[in-house]
């Protein structure tokens, strides 16, 4: 493999659990990397979740490629090299964007037998060395992007002795960060020089400041994992989590969100001194939240419009009780003199629609 991983990069995620946006990572990286206009493949090795397939494609239909049937085929029988060329040949993967194409894990319902865990860890190790080199012939692929299952898993663990780079993917509380070192053991244990692993701590709630978050795992990190990084720490944005499922591809629609901004950041750390050719012009626009056109997001915009809601209604209540200040008031006063009825209008105005901008702005959160 090294052979292979000298002329293209094989990015791989992992995580120690489900839910912590390794497949929305995986798929914005791959479609970020197609902009460059060379071929990127996504492989998503989760057989059983299906999260890049589902998102991608919607249905797999059962004469597709699909990277259990590949991973099947290989393990029943003694020469895979050969038959993985020829199960290849003259057909065609599934394009999910210009540049960008996919490996579906399965057929849309098709139940999975659990092989992996029957299968040695050499015997996984040689498939998906044969996977990556045939599909990277047959359609000149320039770069593998895999998403994994999350765990443990035999394919996963075997994914980080042929990947360039293996980032296993973590959310700031112990329990997932023992999961994820329980994964980083495992990978080591079979891999003690080969693979190369990363960190990326993701969804990092609004309660949490930043700085100490990184403070935190870098002190971790330098107590008990010296050799290993943390690539990158992305702040939970409701926006991303609103639309998971909803829109393809975040880097697209939402390319001034925090998520945007750092998946370009990450591309540029892992592949712009090996391989620049692989990083697209709007990658550092979109890692400085200046590329022309793109969203915010909802959230932010409503947030924005909420803001200028509540500076209105304190504007309000300051000229409304400014005018009320002079001279005592009350109900008759009020209404025989009208400069200070229009002040108790204005004040009762510009608290209501200070009450409504912050109510606005807590439903955005």
């Amino acid at each position: 493999m090294k052979e292979l991983n000298d002329r293209i990069p094989i990015i791989a995620f992992l995580s120690g659990r489900g839910g912590v946006g390794k497949t929305l990572l995986s798929v914005n990286l791959a479609r970020l990397l197609s902009k460059s206009r060379k071929s990127i493949l996504l492989i998503d090795l989760d057989f059983y979740n299906r999260g890049a397939t589902a998102l991608l494609t919607g249905t797999v239909n059962r004469d597709a490629i699909t990277g259990y049937a590949l991973f099947k085929h290989a393990v029943t029988r003694k020469k895979a090299s050969g038959d993985l060329a020829s199960k290849l040949k003259g057909r065609k993967l599934v394009q999910a964007a210009e540049f960008l194409f996919l490996l579906p894990s399965t057929v849309t319902g098709e139940i999975v037998d659990w092989m992996e865990y029957r299968c040695e860890s050499q015997q996984i190790a040689q498939f998906l060395s044969q996977l990556v080199r045939a599909v990277a012939e047959e359609y000149g692929i320039k770069c593998i992007v895999i998403d994994c299952r999350a765990g443990p898993d035999p394919l996963s663990i075997a994914v980080a002795g042929v990947s360039t780079h293996t980032i296993i993917v973590s959310e700031p509380d112990r329990i997932t960060w023992d999961g994820t070192l329980n994964l980083h053991r495992y990978i080591l244990n079979q891999y003690p020089r080969e693979a190369w692993v990363e960190f990326l701590i993701n969804k990092i709630p609004e309660k949490y400041e930043l700085d100490k978050i990184r403070a935190e795992y870098e002190e971790i990190l330098g107590r008990f994992l010296k050799s290993l990084r943390i690539l990158g720490y992305i702040p939970f944005e409701y926006d991303i989590f609103e639309s998971f499922g909803e829109i393809k591809f975040v880097i697209d629609e939402l390319a001034r969100t925090s998520m945007s901004r750092n998946i370009a950041s990450l591309a540029i750390e892992l592949l712009s001194e090996i391989y620049p050719s692989l990083i697209p012009e709007e990658a550092r626009s979109i890692e400085a939240g200046t590329l022309r056109g793109a969203s915010r997001g909802p959230r932010s915009t409503g947030l924005r419009w909420s803001r200028i809601v509540m500076m209105a209604g304190i504007i309000y209540t300051v000229v409304g009780c400014s005018l009320l200040l002079y001279g005592n008031w009350g109900l008759r006063v009020l209404l025989a003199e009208p400069i200070r009825l229009v002040g108790a209008v204005v004040a009762g105005t510009g608290i209501i629609v200070l009450l409504v901008g912050r109510i606005a702005g807590w439903f955005r959160r």
